[in-house]
C-alpha cells in the first residue's frame, strides 16, 4: 500500500503541521509555483513540497529542493473533489525543480499567501499532543 507524503528531515527533532491561505484561491501561489516546475499536459497541481537543506558548514550555506506534486485522474475544481471524496487516496507523481532556488524563494511563497502557519513540537515529547492551558 503507498505511504502518504509527509515532511520528513533526517533527524526529525521537530514535527508538525503547516496551514496555508490564499486569497480567495491559489492563483498567485500557482502560478509561482509553476514557474519554477513546468508540469505536464492533463496533469493537476494538488500540493508542493519545499525543503532547505544545509550543505555542510555554515559558510558553505543552504540549498533548497522544490517538488511539485501532480495528478491526472481528475481536473481541478469539482472534478478533483469528486474523486477525492469517492477514493481513498488521490495518486499523484512527483515532479522537482530543475533549476537552483535559493531561501529566499521560500520567503516568496509565504509572500504569495494571505495566512501561513506553521506549528512544530520537539521530538523530546515522544510525539504526545501540545495541549494549552490557561494561565491567570
Amino acid at each position: 500500500m503507498p505511504e502518504p507524503i509527509i515532511a520528513s528531515t533526517r533527524y526529525g527533532d521537530f514535527k508538525g503541521t503547516v496551514s496555508i491561505s490564499g486569497d480567495g484561491c491559489s492563483l498567485p501561489l500557482d502560478r509561482f509555483l509553476r514557474q519554477k516546475i513546468d508540469l505536464p499536459d492533463g496533469y493537476t497541481l494538488v500540493g508542493f513540497e519545499f525543503a532547505i537543506l544545509a550543505n555542510g558548514p555554515p559558510k558553505w550555506g543552504h540549498s533548497c529542493d522544490l517538488a511539485l506534486y501532480a495528478t491526472n485522474v481528475a481536473k481541478a475544481g469539482q472534478e478533483l473533489s469528486d474523486y477525492a471524496r469517492n477514493h481513498v487516496d488521490v495518486p499523484v507523481e512527483k515532479f522537482r525543480a530543475e533549476v537552483e532556488l535559493q531561501p529566499a524563494d521560500l520567503l516568496k511563497l509565504v509572500e504569495l499567501t494571505k495566512e501561513f502557519s506553521l506549528v512544530a513540537a520537539s521530538n523530546s515529547i515522544e510525539g504526545k499532543p501540545m495541549v494549552l492551558v490557561e494561565t491567570e
